[in-house]
């Protein structure tokens, strides 16, 4: 950890402090009917350091980097980068296009870490998702290998993933909201006050949503969710009338309201989000980046910011592009976020800007 810590050049009275804190740790293990004695923390950190996380993004970094620059582990090539892991906190995502090549060297690799840290892959948790390779190869690889492979959707972070975009919807937010239909209608007896209600879809039910909203940002029918606010309403009441109006209930507390989710809106400042996160210096987000190398030679940052009528030409490659391009131009038209020409209109790949079109002269514009 303290080679790490010098070799990314963290500052010296930051250094000293870790020293201090983790240069020879102990922990008190006291005993009934017995003295307390200490007893000396020779790998991890101290149970509950606020530290322990940010500490060990720092020691798995080193693992990180060596993947991503061995050249006999092949990742996914998009535009002119090529992508191999991903991580969060102690969970891989490997994208690999030559398992039957790259596998080898990723194995001994993590041995090889394994050996310095401790950190050892539990391969019985582990689980090949192959898409678009042949059945043969898969049986290989689960025989070399001693692989599990998965045929069913791959679940990541909570999230059920599949080669087939068109299925997203159904494996995530159909068994969510039909989940929490469930936990709605099973709270609806119970002895809860008015505003007791609306704190337990706050911080109940609106979580869940606001996580599938973030995370994966793909068209979600109205219908769904009008359906599930018009529940939520109902939950609040206890299936009584209304006796305040649905648009005084969303407004802020500091406005007078009582902040009732409204899903509609969570749903379009998620999409809102991830589309300020396109204007991030590179490397920032990776996500960012995959999308960017997807849009060439057009660039996201300048490409939103072209009339519906400049852009309506150009074909874009990911759908998910496609659905926030679209969520940006319902969304700045009806809230009046930008003008039609818009002052960050750019130079860059502009069709009313002839140079423009030429990128060496103007790719920095």
């Amino acid at each position: 950890m303290f080679h790490t810590l010098t070799h990314i050049g963290i500052p010296h009275s930051f250094y000293t402090a870790i020293t201090a804190l983790y240069d020879s740790p102990t922990a008190l293990l006291p005993l009934p009917g017995a003295c307390p004695r200490r007893i000396d923390i020779r790998n991890g950190t101290r149970q509950g350091c606020p530290l322990s996380p940010l500490l060990f993004a720092l020691c798995i970094e080193p693992l990180l980097s060596t993947i991503r620059h061995n050249p006999d582990i092949s990742g996914i090539t998009v535009g002119v980068n090529e992508y191999k892991v991903a991580a969060y906190a102690d969970d891989l995502f490997l994208t690999l296009s030559r398992p039957m090549r790259s596998l080898p060297y990723l194995f001994d690799l993590l041995d090889t870490f394994a050996s310095l840290s401790g950190f050892k892959i539990n391969k019985r948790k582990s689980t090949a998702f192959p898409i678009n390779l042949p059945a043969s190869s898969s049986d290989l690889l689960a025989l070399n290998f001693s692989l599990p492979i998965s045929s069913s959707p791959l679940t990541y972070l909570g999230l059920k993933l599949s080669p087939h975009l068109d299925q997203l919807y159904d494996l995530n937010y159909t068994p969510l909201l039909t989940q929490i239909k469930h936990d709605i209608d099973s709270w609806q007896e119970m002895s809860i006050s008015w505003l007791g209600r609306l704190n337990s879809i706050k911080i109940n039910v609106l979580p869940r949503l606001l996580y599938l909203f973030q995370s994966l940002p793909i068209p979600v029918p109205p219908t769904a969710l009008k359906d599930m606010q018009q529940r939520i309403d109902k939950f609040v009441w206890s299936g009584r009338r209304p006796r305040i109006a649905r648009c005084l209930m969303y407004i802020p507390k500091t406005s007078g309201g009582l902040a009732l989710p409204n899903l509609k809106l969570y749903l379009s400042a998620a999409l809102l989000t991830q589309i300020a996160e396109w204007h991030l210096p590179i490397a920032q987000k990776r996500w960012v980046d995959i999308e960017n190398d997807m849009m060439l030679p057009d660039l996201l940052p300048f490409f939103m910011w072209l009339p519906k009528s400049a852009r309506k030409d150009r074909h874009l490659r990911c759908p998910l592009v496609s659905h926030s391009l679209h969520t940006w131009a319902t969304l700045s038209r009806k809230f009046s976020l930008t003008a039609e020409i818009s002052p960050l209109l750019p130079l860059y790949r502009n069709p009313w800007f002839l140079p423009g079109m030429t990128p060496q002269d103007f790719k920095c514009l």
